[in-house]
């Protein structure tokens, strides 16, 4: 074994290697991990997106429903209306007011049934537009599953315990460290090195 100043450098050089290869080994594994936290979040994002389509099939198919049904409601409230008339017609051969008053209510409720059946069908391709895909996005390593939505709401909630009103946040920027299990902050473009423990 060296001694002297010799020996403290093959030491040192030996202590650096040790350390450089466990350094290494973590980087390695800490790169799987993110991997396999990708390829989660992408399965995830898929399965919404399979569930969103779902959904939307789903409305649509209801709001063709509801459309046909109120299309044929409209239909038979016009057939009703056209029978009153030619029967007022067959049975009075000379047209009386009453009889003329009584066909142009029952027109006007055929027109007011039709108008109901067209709003109901605006109203029914409304829903299927204005229906919201579900976006949730988790986060996992070392066995947890976190939300990223839960993280937003646990900064907003440190920030809040600062003192400070969440309505005065207008920009968030969230860093997540896995290696650290810490979400590292940036509001309003000010706040900076503050972090939540996830």
């Amino acid at each position: 074994m060296k001694t002297g100043p010799e020996g403290r450098k093959s030491y040192c050089k030996r202590t650096y290697k040790k350390e450089l290869k466990k350094v290494k080994k973590e980087v390695i594994i800490m790169a799987r991990k993110i991997k396999d936290a990708e390829v989660a979040v992408e399965a995830a994002k898929e399965a919404v997106e399979e569930k969103v389509e779902e959904v939307k099939a789903a409305a649509k198919e209801a709001a063709e429903e509801l459309a046909a049904k109120a299309e044929e409601a409209s239909e038979s409230v016009k057939e009703a209306a056209d029978k009153a008339a030619q029967v007022a017609e067959q049975k009075a051969p000379k047209t009386t007011r009453a009889a003329k008053k009584a066909g142009k209510a029952a027109a006007d409720t055929a027109a007011k049934a039709g108008k109901a059946a067209n709003e109901a069908k605006a109203k029914a391709k409304k829903a299927v537009k204005d229906i919201v895909p579900v976006r949730e996005t988790y986060i996992q390593f070392f066995g947890k599953d976190i939300m990223a939505e839960d993280i937003v709401k646990q900064i907003e909630a440190a920030y809040k315990a600062e003192g400070h009103r969440v309505s005065s946040i207008h920009s968030l920027r969230t860093y997540i460290n896995v290696a650290e299990g810490r979400a590292y902050y940036v509001i309003n473009d000010k706040e900076e090195g503050k972090y939540i423990q996830l």
